[in-house]
Protein backbone atom coordinates (compact mmCIF):
# COMPACT_ATOMS: atom_id res chain seq x y z
CA UNK A 1 0.00 0.00 0.00
CA UNK A 2 1.58 3.33 -1.05
CA UNK A 3 1.90 6.32 1.27
CA UNK A 4 -0.87 8.32 -0.47
CA UNK A 5 -3.34 5.50 0.12
CA UNK A 6 -2.45 5.41 3.82
CA UNK A 7 -2.91 9.18 4.13
CA UNK A 8 -6.30 9.09 2.38
CA UNK A 9 -7.54 6.24 4.61
CA UNK A 10 -6.54 8.18 7.75
CA UNK A 11 -8.39 11.27 6.53
CA UNK A 12 -11.52 9.22 5.87
CA UNK A 13 -11.33 7.58 9.31
CA UNK A 14 -10.95 11.01 10.88
CA UNK A 15 -14.06 12.28 9.14
CA UNK A 16 -15.99 9.19 10.27
CA UNK A 17 -14.94 9.72 13.92
CA UNK A 18 -15.99 13.37 13.83
CA UNK A 19 -19.30 12.46 12.21
CA UNK A 20 -20.07 9.78 14.82
CA UNK A 21 -19.53 12.32 17.56
CA UNK A 22 -17.59 12.64 20.78
CA UNK A 23 -18.87 9.42 22.39
CA UNK A 24 -17.44 7.25 19.64
CA UNK A 25 -14.08 9.00 19.89
CA UNK A 26 -13.95 8.45 23.68
CA UNK A 27 -14.78 4.79 23.27
CA UNK A 28 -11.96 4.42 20.76
CA UNK A 29 -9.51 6.08 23.16
CA UNK A 30 -10.25 3.82 26.15
CA UNK A 31 -9.93 0.51 24.31
CA UNK A 32 -6.45 0.09 25.79
CA UNK A 33 -7.44 1.20 29.31
CA UNK A 34 -6.19 -1.53 31.69
CA UNK A 35 -8.57 -0.43 34.46
CA UNK A 36 -12.30 -1.13 34.84
CA UNK A 37 -14.51 1.28 32.89
CA UNK A 38 -16.57 2.12 36.00
CA UNK A 39 -13.42 3.39 37.74
CA UNK A 40 -13.24 6.31 35.28
CA UNK A 41 -16.14 8.01 37.08
CA UNK A 42 -14.43 7.80 40.48
CA UNK A 43 -11.64 9.90 41.96
CA UNK A 44 -8.80 7.42 41.55
CA UNK A 45 -5.11 8.17 41.11
CA UNK A 46 -3.07 5.48 39.36
CA UNK A 47 0.67 5.29 39.72
CA UNK A 48 3.50 2.80 39.52
CA UNK A 49 6.36 1.68 41.71
CA UNK A 50 9.62 0.30 40.34
CA UNK A 51 10.26 -2.12 43.16
CA UNK A 52 8.03 -3.99 45.62
CA UNK A 53 8.36 -2.68 49.19
CA UNK A 54 10.21 -5.06 51.51
CA UNK A 55 8.53 -3.74 54.65
CA UNK A 56 5.99 -1.11 55.64
CA UNK A 57 6.95 -1.17 59.31
CA UNK A 58 7.67 2.47 60.30
CA UNK A 59 10.59 1.33 62.45
CA UNK A 60 12.27 -0.53 59.57
CA UNK A 61 11.23 1.01 56.23
CA UNK A 62 14.23 2.82 54.78
CA UNK A 63 13.85 3.48 51.06
CA UNK A 64 11.78 5.64 48.73
CA UNK A 65 9.59 2.79 47.42
CA UNK A 66 8.50 1.97 50.97
CA UNK A 67 8.05 5.60 51.96
CA UNK A 68 5.79 6.11 48.93
CA UNK A 69 3.15 4.01 50.70
CA UNK A 70 3.88 4.25 54.39
CA UNK A 71 3.85 8.05 54.54
CA UNK A 72 0.26 8.07 53.25
CA UNK A 73 -0.74 5.83 56.16
CA UNK A 74 1.19 7.01 59.21
CA UNK A 75 1.74 10.52 60.55
CA UNK A 76 4.84 11.64 62.44
CA UNK A 77 4.87 14.64 64.75
CA UNK A 78 6.10 17.16 62.19
CA UNK A 79 6.00 17.71 58.43
CA UNK A 80 7.40 20.13 55.88
CA UNK A 81 5.37 23.13 54.82
CA UNK A 82 4.11 22.34 51.34
CA UNK A 83 4.92 25.71 49.75
CA UNK A 84 7.61 27.47 51.74
CA UNK A 85 11.20 27.60 50.45
CA UNK A 86 13.66 27.06 51.95
CA UNK A 87 11.99 24.05 53.56
CA UNK A 88 10.36 24.72 56.91
CA UNK A 89 9.09 22.27 59.51
CA UNK A 90 5.55 22.72 60.82
CA UNK A 91 3.40 20.66 63.24
CA UNK A 92 1.48 17.69 61.83
CA UNK A 93 -0.03 15.73 64.73
CA UNK A 94 1.95 17.82 67.20
CA UNK A 95 -0.05 20.66 68.72
CA UNK A 96 2.89 23.02 68.23
CA UNK A 97 6.58 22.90 67.43
CA UNK A 98 8.54 21.09 70.18
CA UNK A 99 9.98 23.26 72.93
CA UNK A 100 13.67 22.71 73.55
CA UNK A 101 15.47 23.36 76.83
CA UNK A 102 19.23 22.93 77.35
CA UNK A 103 21.04 21.76 80.50
CA UNK A 104 24.62 21.41 81.64
CA UNK A 105 26.28 18.42 83.31
CA UNK A 106 24.97 19.38 86.79
CA UNK A 107 21.36 19.71 85.52
CA UNK A 108 21.32 23.49 85.49
CA UNK A 109 19.38 25.29 82.78
CA UNK A 110 21.60 26.72 80.04
CA UNK A 111 20.34 30.11 78.92
CA UNK A 112 22.74 30.66 76.03
CA UNK A 113 23.51 27.34 74.30
CA UNK A 114 25.67 29.14 71.72
CA UNK A 115 28.19 30.16 74.39
CA UNK A 116 27.64 27.73 77.28
CA UNK A 117 28.37 24.02 77.41
CA UNK A 118 25.31 21.81 76.81
CA UNK A 119 25.27 18.30 78.33
CA UNK A 120 21.81 17.39 77.13
CA UNK A 121 18.70 18.82 75.48
CA UNK A 122 15.08 18.17 76.46
CA UNK A 123 12.37 18.28 73.80
CA UNK A 124 8.86 18.76 75.18
CA UNK A 125 6.24 17.66 72.66
CA UNK A 126 2.46 18.05 72.77
CA UNK A 127 0.09 15.98 70.62
CA UNK A 128 -3.19 17.34 69.27
CA UNK A 129 -6.21 15.70 70.95
CA UNK A 130 -9.04 14.23 68.89
CA UNK A 131 -6.90 12.30 66.39
CA UNK A 132 -7.98 8.68 65.84
CA UNK A 133 -6.36 5.62 64.31
CA UNK A 134 -7.83 3.85 61.32
CA UNK A 135 -10.34 1.08 62.14
CA UNK A 136 -8.57 -2.11 63.21
CA UNK A 137 -9.64 -5.35 64.90
CA UNK A 138 -6.97 -4.87 67.59
CA UNK A 139 -9.04 -1.99 69.01
CA UNK A 140 -12.38 -3.82 69.01
CA UNK A 141 -13.84 -4.22 72.50
CA UNK A 142 -16.75 -6.12 73.98
CA UNK A 143 -19.42 -4.33 76.03
CA UNK A 144 -17.50 -5.46 79.13
CA UNK A 145 -14.43 -3.54 77.99
CA UNK A 146 -12.39 -6.65 77.14
CA UNK A 147 -10.77 -6.96 73.74
CA UNK A 148 -12.45 -9.23 71.22
CA UNK A 149 -9.20 -10.52 69.74
CA UNK A 150 -6.66 -10.63 72.56
CA UNK A 151 -6.31 -14.44 72.47
CA UNK A 152 -6.61 -15.48 68.84
CA UNK A 153 -5.23 -18.87 67.78
CA UNK A 154 -4.25 -20.32 64.40
CA UNK A 155 -7.27 -22.62 64.70
CA UNK A 156 -9.57 -19.62 65.13
CA UNK A 157 -8.16 -17.98 62.01
CA UNK A 158 -8.65 -21.15 59.95
CA UNK A 159 -12.16 -21.82 61.26
CA UNK A 160 -13.34 -18.30 60.45
CA UNK A 161 -11.56 -18.15 57.08
CA UNK A 162 -9.58 -15.08 58.13
CA UNK A 163 -6.86 -14.02 55.70
CA UNK A 164 -6.63 -10.26 56.25
CA UNK A 165 -7.42 -7.78 59.00
CA UNK A 166 -10.66 -6.85 57.22
CA UNK A 167 -11.99 -10.39 57.63
CA UNK A 168 -12.49 -9.87 61.37
CA UNK A 169 -16.11 -9.15 62.20
CA UNK A 170 -15.40 -6.47 64.79
CA UNK A 171 -13.35 -3.35 64.15
CA UNK A 172 -12.55 -0.54 66.54
CA UNK A 173 -10.77 2.78 66.83
CA UNK A 174 -8.79 4.57 69.49
CA UNK A 175 -7.52 8.09 70.05
CA UNK A 176 -3.86 8.87 69.50
CA UNK A 177 -1.94 9.30 72.79
CA UNK A 178 1.58 10.28 73.79
CA UNK A 179 2.18 6.68 74.94
CA UNK A 180 2.08 5.57 71.30
CA UNK A 181 5.10 7.72 70.39
CA UNK A 182 6.99 6.43 73.41
CA UNK A 183 6.17 2.85 72.39
CA UNK A 184 7.53 3.43 68.89
CA UNK A 185 10.79 4.96 70.19
CA UNK A 186 11.26 1.83 72.29
CA UNK A 187 10.72 -0.27 69.16
CA UNK A 188 13.70 1.52 67.59
CA UNK A 189 15.84 0.03 70.37
CA UNK A 190 14.48 -3.51 70.06
CA UNK A 191 17.18 -5.73 68.48
CA UNK A 192 14.46 -8.19 67.38
CA UNK A 193 13.13 -5.45 65.07
CA UNK A 194 16.56 -4.23 63.95
CA UNK A 195 15.70 -0.67 63.03
CA UNK A 196 18.21 0.84 60.57
CA UNK A 197 18.37 4.13 62.49
CA UNK A 198 19.13 2.61 65.89
CA UNK A 199 22.89 2.93 65.34
CA UNK A 200 22.52 6.70 65.00
CA UNK A 201 19.82 7.27 67.61
CA UNK A 202 21.70 5.37 70.33
CA UNK A 203 24.29 8.14 70.28
CA UNK A 204 21.67 10.76 71.05
CA UNK A 205 18.53 9.50 72.81
CA UNK A 206 19.40 9.00 76.47
CA UNK A 207 18.90 5.41 77.65
CA UNK A 208 18.31 3.92 74.20
CA UNK A 209 21.53 1.89 74.28
CA UNK A 210 20.75 0.50 77.74
CA UNK A 211 17.26 -0.49 76.59
CA UNK A 212 18.73 -2.22 73.53
CA UNK A 213 21.00 -4.34 75.75
CA UNK A 214 18.14 -5.18 78.10
CA UNK A 215 15.82 -6.25 75.27
CA UNK A 216 18.64 -8.25 73.69
CA UNK A 217 18.70 -10.50 76.76
CA UNK A 218 15.01 -11.37 76.35
CA UNK A 219 14.64 -14.69 74.49
CA UNK A 220 10.94 -15.40 75.02
CA UNK A 221 8.92 -16.13 71.89
CA UNK A 222 5.89 -14.46 73.44
CA UNK A 223 4.83 -10.89 72.73
CA UNK A 224 7.32 -8.42 74.14
CA UNK A 225 5.29 -5.74 75.93
CA UNK A 226 7.60 -2.74 75.63
CA UNK A 227 5.50 -0.78 78.11
CA UNK A 228 7.16 -2.81 80.86
CA UNK A 229 10.67 -1.72 79.90
CA UNK A 230 11.77 1.75 81.04
CA UNK A 231 13.54 4.20 78.75
CA UNK A 232 15.25 6.82 80.87
CA UNK A 233 15.46 9.45 78.15
CA UNK A 234 11.75 9.47 77.33
CA UNK A 235 9.14 10.56 79.87
CA UNK A 236 5.36 10.77 79.67
CA UNK A 237 3.92 13.94 81.18
CA UNK A 238 0.25 13.30 80.38
CA UNK A 239 -1.88 11.65 77.69
CA UNK A 240 -0.93 14.32 75.16
CA UNK A 241 2.54 15.43 76.27
CA UNK A 242 5.93 13.74 76.57
CA UNK A 243 9.64 14.56 76.71
CA UNK A 244 12.67 13.24 74.85
CA UNK A 245 16.12 13.79 76.33
CA UNK A 246 19.02 14.09 73.87
CA UNK A 247 22.74 13.92 74.63
CA UNK A 248 24.39 17.24 73.98
CA UNK A 249 22.94 19.57 71.41
CA UNK A 250 21.72 17.85 68.24
CA UNK A 251 19.73 20.32 66.18
CA UNK A 252 18.95 17.92 63.28
CA UNK A 253 16.83 15.88 65.72
CA UNK A 254 13.80 18.01 64.82
CA UNK A 255 14.07 16.79 61.23
CA UNK A 256 14.04 13.18 62.40
CA UNK A 257 10.71 13.89 64.10
CA UNK A 258 9.27 14.55 60.63
CA UNK A 259 10.14 11.02 59.46
CA UNK A 260 8.02 7.87 59.75
CA UNK A 261 10.49 6.30 62.20
CA UNK A 262 8.93 8.52 64.87
CA UNK A 263 5.31 7.90 63.93
CA UNK A 264 3.12 6.39 66.68
CA UNK A 265 2.52 2.67 67.22
CA UNK A 266 -0.29 1.49 69.55
CA UNK A 267 0.60 -1.40 71.85
CA UNK A 268 -2.76 -3.10 71.13
CA UNK A 269 -1.87 -3.60 67.47
CA UNK A 270 1.64 -4.81 68.33
CA UNK A 271 0.13 -7.44 70.63
CA UNK A 272 -2.51 -8.36 68.03
CA UNK A 273 0.09 -9.04 65.33
CA UNK A 274 2.21 -11.15 67.71
CA UNK A 275 -0.52 -13.82 68.03
CA UNK A 276 -0.17 -17.27 66.42
CA UNK A 277 -0.95 -17.52 62.72
CA UNK A 278 -0.74 -13.78 61.99
CA UNK A 279 2.66 -13.74 60.31
CA UNK A 280 1.79 -16.80 58.21
CA UNK A 281 -1.07 -14.74 56.75
CA UNK A 282 1.11 -11.65 56.24
CA UNK A 283 -0.71 -9.80 58.99
CA UNK A 284 1.76 -7.48 60.64
CA UNK A 285 3.41 -4.08 60.41
CA UNK A 286 5.52 -5.27 57.48
CA UNK A 287 2.37 -5.70 55.38
CA UNK A 288 -0.30 -3.56 56.97
CA UNK A 289 0.84 -0.72 59.23
CA UNK A 290 -1.64 1.16 61.39
CA UNK A 291 -1.78 4.93 61.32
CA UNK A 292 -3.79 8.13 61.54
CA UNK A 293 -2.96 9.39 58.05
CA UNK A 294 -5.26 10.32 55.17
CA UNK A 295 -5.18 6.84 53.60
CA UNK A 296 -5.27 3.24 54.78
CA UNK A 297 -3.97 0.19 52.96
CA UNK A 298 -6.87 -1.86 51.58
CA UNK A 299 -4.91 -4.30 49.44
CA UNK A 300 -1.24 -5.26 49.57
CA UNK A 301 -0.21 -7.40 46.62
CA UNK A 302 3.21 -5.97 45.71
CA UNK A 303 3.53 -8.27 42.68
CA UNK A 304 0.29 -6.91 41.21
CA UNK A 305 -1.07 -3.79 42.88
CA UNK A 306 -1.28 -1.82 46.12
CA UNK A 307 -4.56 -0.07 46.93
CA UNK A 308 -4.82 2.87 49.32
CA UNK A 309 -8.29 4.16 50.20
CA UNK A 310 -9.28 7.49 51.67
Amino acid sequence: MDSWTVIIRRIILGIVYVYLGEVSIVEAVVLNNPYPQEASSRRVFYGSFPEAPKTLDPAKAYNVNESLFIEQIVEPLLEYHYLKRPYQLVPLVAAAMPKVAYYNAVHQRVRDPEKQSVAYSVYTISVRPGIYYHPHPAFAKKPTGAFYYEAVSSHYLRRHFIRTERDFKHQGQRELKSDDFIYQIKRLADPHINSPIYGLMEDYIVGLQALNRQLGRVTSSQWLDLRKFPLSGVRKIDDYTFEIQIKGRYQPFLYWLAMHFFSPIPWEVDRFYAQPGMQARNMGFDWNPIGTGPFMLQENNPNLRMVLVR
